[in-house]
This record gives structure tokens, C-alpha cells and sequence, in this order.
């Protein structure tokens, strides 16, 4: 029997009642199907069972039609590859796919995502609930990214070598899965850890205990654990009551156990002054372990990636991450640049460099560069710490494998046996290599080394994003276009393009004024309001126009993003525009109804000097341009004038007619994958900062 398959591209499916047994082909292939139900179905497969596809690599690119918007539900699966199977030919994407009461009894795979290099395609928004396996031969799960058509279960004359991988930009043809999701049981968890994070024991100050059985003591390494995971609930649930909370973990953390002398922080401290090892007036324990500052540095690093802009606390936390930075580098070992297990004791009698504390701390210090907490003068210093840690604890052996050596298997205060919290106790403590406490802080510094020597300009530019000309507020909180608005109506991820390249980002809440614009390097003015969105406006003025024309004369590089003439105040943004030969026309086009993206098609042009000629992007519901000698147009539908750019001075100029590269559209949920706003908006970014 051959393979069923439905490609509609596009239109809807509908199965019901099926039953089909099957030989050594596919029980059922859904190709570029759309708004589709699979539903009571029962099969007994030789190869995979229920199959998503939508088109393999440039001839599936091309089409852009991907598999979306399907239910899958009470079904039933007997052998086969795999019971539910996306790929390996998703070139055009697979998204928005429900998964429900289904049972695979005796497959080979239960729920299998398979593709290959070149093949492209974004899979995303995949939602499994309440399946039931039995006998599966061999993973309930498999992510396959470099599927050769082999079976998933080799025989035993079978060549299961691992394929070789090279490094290769990212691409069309780059696959990507994201977004998976396997129930409601992680939600479940994180509901649970949260709740039991409300109901913790805390000192009398507010600190949480480091545990039930270490009554008030707080410990630098339960910062690590418990504020990340809070902060990202907070914001995932958009619950603003607690950040103040979060803040003071860390602060109460550093007031009880910093040492004014150093400025490092000791293990641990004890309110109760009860412990052996807490010192009777301060309570503090009596050495600085590495990995213990490690964590909370670490820590703190990832909460301010997501901590509020505009909270008091802020700025209190980045300088308790500054001080602690630039005392750690003070005890950098001179010769290695690592760190030390008893940190201040370098040489002693059984002190050793140890690899996960040094790693916490570059990878630490290169991220608060990177996102702008710690000024660029601690990079040099990260910098060879990376390099140290490679040198002094990475090895390779004789099957080729690398290790990280020396790290301290672990260490703590109090409990049975008791730890006193000496130096001896520290040092003697074993050692392990791979450790995993190590390895995943080794990885974070090497993602952060990355970032730090492709980060382009050595001068970090500053980049100022306006919100005062777009000062819109939904239920009382900062809505559309900011850095840290992470939904589909911010700029998340174009702001972190930009730290990428070396930029750091910030808003602007006042008219733009010279003393302003002094300190800034790019700013960006997006959909400036007229009373549809905000009752009070602050229109572009001739005064604001002249001050922003005279900063880019100077050499400033400005990019204004309107939108269409229904949604912005384009008037007098033409007030502006004008100034650099660039006017917009009041004429708006490409329309979109619901999913046709390519009534939104636009393509750059030829020798456009940003992008890449020819890119295709979707840009919807904006309004057009006239350009006067001087201005370059960049991209065009037909006669009109899509994008333009303009040398003014020492400066340049580029403006659109809609604000294009919100995370909707450059975040892969939404677009088909031949759309490249992504790339382009890497493109913008890179010329901004040449």
C-alpha cells in the first residue's frame, strides 16, 4: 500500500473515523494543510504514522506554505516509526499544531521532530497533551537535526556513527524548532516552585532562608536559585508587585555578607548568630568561596536582563554587580587570570584555581558588558579569564574528547557532618572533573565570549530609543515599540541585535534636546502618537526637528518609523523627514487580511547599501515616500517608495513608513520562513553602528 497523503496547500482537511493498516509506508502525510482535524483515527504503520510536512528545502522555501492551525486528537498508533512526526520536509514551516488523547502502543518513537542541514524551516507553537506509549522501542522523544533517512531504531549491521557537523552561518536554510510544548505539566511545576518560593521561611529582615533546615541564614547560592526562575514568572504572568521583593534578596543578601575591606562577600551569613561557624558580631561565615560569588553574580546578572528599567532599585542592584566585579578582579590570579578556590588566598597551602567559580564570574562580567551594567573596562579583564579557564583547566584526551578539569565537587555551612567554613574545610573539600556545576558555567562564558569578540565596534555605541514622541500606556504599564517589551508589540529583539553587535540600548522619556543627543549614537523615533492613542500627544516639532537635524550633521544616525496615516502622526513627522529630503507622501498601501502575507511583500532593491538586494520582508499598513535630490531610495513596490536613506553631514538618516521590526515579525512565530525581516534587521543594525 503507498503513502496517504494530504497537500491542499492550504485549505482544510477533515478525517474522521479512519482506520488504516499499512505496510511499509505512511500511515497518514498532512502537507501544507491548514485549519484541519484529524480526529478518531487508528493506524498500524511500517513507517512514521501521523506526518507533518510542508515542502523540502529551496522547492519548500519557495512555496511557503506551511502546515498550521491542525487538532489531532483520540487517536490510536500500533507500530511505526514514529506516532506523531514532524519533518523531515518542513521547509515551509510547521506551526500551531494541537496534539491531544492520543496513544502510540509499540512504535518505535513516540513523538519525533526531524529535519537536516539546508533544510530550513521554522517550527514552532506545537502543543501535546495527554498522550499515553507503551513499548515504545526507543525514545518517547526524539529531536533529530540531522535525519538521513535511516530508522530510527538501527539493526545491528546498521552505521550509527554521529554525522560530523561544521559550523555554518545562519541562513533560509538554518531549521529551527521552538516552542514545543508538552502539556500543562511544566506550567504545573513552575506554579508549584512559585508557590513554594511565596510560602519560604524568611529572616526577619525579609531574606529568604537558604533552606528549612538553615533557619535564618542566607547563602550567596540560593540567590541562583530561586530569584531567575521568579523573575521570569513575574514576567510571564505580568505580575509587577513583586519586583521590589526580588530586588531586596540581593541587597539584604550583600549588606549581610560583604566585606567593607575587600569588597568581596563572604559564603553565608547567620541572623541568629547561633552557627559555629557565623561570626558572633556579624554573623558572617569566614571565608569567600569562588563558587559561592559566582552564583550570585550570575544570579543578579540574569534578573537585571529582566528587571524593570524605570524600578527605584535598579540602579542600587548594577552597583552592588559593579563593586563585587571590580573586587573579584583584584584577587585575578596574575598569571592563569582565573580565580582561586578560597578566592583572596591565592598560593596558600591547598588552594587551588578552580574552574566553575572562574567560569560563573567571566561569564558573569561579560554579560553585564555585554547588556551594559559594567562599564566596557571590565571586558579586558573577562577576556582573559576566558582564555585562562581554556588554558589551565580544559584538556583533551586521547579519543579526542575535551574535559574541564578542577572543579570543587561542592561546599556548605552547618549540617551532619558538621562544615565549619574554614579554609581547611574549603580546600579539602574533593574535587571533580566534568562536573556539571562547572560545565554549564563554562558554556554560559563561552556564549558570552562569543558575543564579546563579535561584538564590532570597540567604542560601545549608545543607542536611544524614544518614548516621547510614542508614549503609549495600556492598563497603566508602557505599551508598544520599547527595549524591554517582550510580546509581539516590543522591540526585545531588535534591542538584542543590537547588544549583540556591541550597542547598549536605552529610552529617551524627554523631547530630544541637545544635551541628550550629546550622548547618543543612534536614536530611534517609531510611531509618533496623535490622539488615537494617546489623548495628550507631543508632536515633532520645528524646534525638535532642528535639534535632531543639527545632531546628525554632527554625525549622529538617526531612524524614523512611522506608520501608516490612520495610525501615527505622520503630519508632523514630515516636519522632520523633510529636513533630509524625505517626505512621506500620505498615500498608504499593502493591506493585509489576516494570514495573505503577501499582500505585505516588499523587496529591497539593488545596490541599496544596507541590504542584501533583493531580500524579501514583510512590511503591512504603511504609508509611502517622495524623496528630493539627495535621498536614496532603498527599497520600492512598484512607483512607490518604500524605504529611503540619507547622508546629512557626518551623519545618516534612514526612514520607513512603519515601524517593521517589532518582534512580531522578526521573532520567526509568524512569518513564513521566506520572509526575511530577521536578517534584514541584522543588516539595519550593522550599518547603524558602522
Amino acid at each position: 500500500m503507498s503513502d496517504l497523503y494530504v497537500d491542499l496547500n492550504g485549505s482544510v482537511a477533515l478525517v474522521t473515523g479512519c482506520s488504516r493498516g499499512i505496510g511499509k509506508s505512511i500511515a497518514i502525510g498532512l502537507e501544507s494543510c491548514q485549519y484541519g482535524l484529524l480526529d478518531n483515527c487508528y493506524f498500524d504503520s511500517g513507517d512514521d504514522a501521523i506526518t507533518l510536512k510542508s515542502g523540502r528545502d529551496e522547492e519548500g522555501r519557495k512555496r511557503g506554505i506551511p502546515t498550521a492551525h491542525l487538532i489531532i486528537k483520540n487517536t490510536t498508533v500500533i507500530h511505526g516509526h514514529g506516532g506523531f512526526v514532524v519533518g523531515s520536509e518542513m521547509s515551509g514551516g510547521v506551526h500551531d499544531i494541537f496534539v491531544d488523547n492520543c496513544t502510540f502502543t509499540g512504535t518505535d518513537i513516540g513523538l519525533r521532530f526531524k529535519t537536516t542541514r539546508g533544510r530550513g524551516g521554522t517550527v514552532l507553537d506545537i502543543y501535546i497533551s495527554n498522550i499515553q506509549m507503551s513499548k515504545i522501542v526507543g525514545e518517547a522523544i526524539l529531536f533529530s537535526m540531522y535525519y538521513a533517512a535511516k530508522d530510527p531504531i538501527p539493526l545491528s549491521d546498521d552505521d550509527a556513527a554521529i554525522m560530523e557537523s561544521t559550523e555554518e552561518p545562519f541562513t533560509e536554510a538554518t531549521r529551527v524548532f521552538r516552542d514545543v510544548y508538552k502539556d500543562k505539566k511544566y506550567l504545573k511545576a513552575a506554579e508549584i516552585l512559585k508557590y513554594q518560593l511565596d510560602w519560604q521561611p524568611r529572616t526577619k529582615e525579609g531574606g529568604y532562608w537558604h533552606k528549612l533546615r538553615y533557619p535564618y541564614q542566607m547563602w550567596l547560592d540560593g540567590l541562583y536559585m530561586g530569584q531567575p526562575f521568579r523573575a521570569e514568572y513575574l514576567i510571564l504572568t505580568a505580575n509587577n508587585s513583586e519586583w521590589d521583593d526580588v530586588a531586596n534578596q540581593f541587597i539584604w543578601m550583600a549588606k549581610g555578607a560583604k566585606d567593607q575591606k575587600t569588597g568581596l562577600m563572604y559564603h553565608a551569613f547567620d541572623e541568629s548568630r547561633v552557627q559555629l561557624w557565623a561570626d558572633k558580631n556579624t554573623g558572617k561565615s569566614p571565608e569567600f568561596w569562588s563558587r559561592a560569588m559566582g552564583w550570585y553574580m550570575i544570579g543578579l546578572a540574569d534578573v537585571l536582563e529582566l528587571f524593570p528599567a524605570e524600578h527605584p532599585k535598579r540602579m542600587e542592584l548594577i552597583k552592588i554587580f559593579e563593586d563585587l566585579t571590580w573586587a573579584l578582579i583584584k584577587v585575578q590570579d596574575t598569571e592563569s587570570k582565573t580565580w582561586w578556590q578560597v578566592t583572596d588566598k591565592a598560593h596558600q597551602k591547598d588552594n587551588y584555581a578552580e574552574s566553575s567559580g572562574s567560569s560563573m564570574f567571566v561569564a558573569a562580567m561579560l554579560k553585564g558588558v555585554r547588556l551594559g551594567f559594567l562599564p566596557v573596562s571590565v571586558k579586558p579583564h573577562a577576556i582573559a579569564g576566558y582564555e585562562g579557564i581554556l588554558k589551565e583547566f580544559v584538556s583533551k584526551d586521547e579519543h579526542g574528547f575535551y574535559h574541564l578539569n578542577r572543579a570543587v565537587a561542592g561546599a556548605g555551612l552547618g549540617g551532619s557532618p558538621y562544615r565549619d567554613g574554614s579554609y581547611e574545610y574549603y580546600v579539602k573539600e574533593p574535587k571533580r572533573d566534568d562536573d556539571l556545576k562547572a560545565i554549564g558555567p563554562f558554556i554560559q562564558a563561552a556564549i558570552e565570549y562569543e558575543y564579546a569578540i563579535r561584538s564590532g565596534p570597540s567604542r560601545t555605541k549608545n543607542v536611544v530609543l524614544d518614548r516621547y514622541f510614542n508614549n503609549e500606556y495600556k492598563d497603566g504599564e508602557r505599551y508598544h515599540y520599547t527595549w524591554d517589551d517582550r510580546y509581539d508589540s516590543g522591540f526585545s529583539w531588535l534591542g538584542e541585535i543590537f547588544r549583540y553587535h556591541g550597542a547598549k540600548t536605552n529610552h529617551l522619556d524627554e523631547a530630544p534636546a541637545r544635551d541628550h543627543l550629546k550622548k547618543t549614537d543612534v536614536y530611534i523615533i517609531v510611531d509618533p502618537d496623535h490622539k488615537k492613542d494617546n489623548p495628550q500627544p507631543n508632536p515633532i516639532t520645528d524646534l525638535h526637528s532642528n535639534v535632531i537635524a543639527e545632531w546628525v550633521a554632527a554625525g549622529g544616525t538617526l531612524i524614523l518609523m512611522t506608520n501608516d496615516t490612520t495610525n501615527a502622526d505622520v503630519f508632523n513627522a514630515n516636519k522632520l523627514s523633510a529636513k533630509f529630503g524625505i517626505h512621506f507622501s500620505m498615500k498608504n498601501i499593502n493591506f493585509v487580511k489576516n494570514d495573505q502575507f503577501e499582500e505585505g511583500v516588499v523587496f529591497t532593491g539593488e545596490a541599496n547599501g544596507i541590504f542584501t538586494p533583493g531580500r524579501k520582508l514583510f512590511v503591512k499598513e504603511l504609508v509611502t515616500l517622495k524623496l528630493k535630490k539627495g535621498a536614496m531610495k532603498i527599497a520600492a513596490k512598484g512607483k512607490d517608495i518604500i524605504m529611503a536613506g540619507s547622508q546629512y553631514g557626518k551623519g545618516k538618516v534612514f526612514v520607513i513608513g512603519d515601524p517593521w521590526l517589532y518582534n512580531e515579525y522578526v521573532n520567526g512565530r509568524k512569518l513564513p520562513a521566506e520572509f526575511q525581516n530577521y536578517q534584514a534587521a541584522v543588516e539595519l543594525v550593522k550599518w547603524v553602528l558602522k
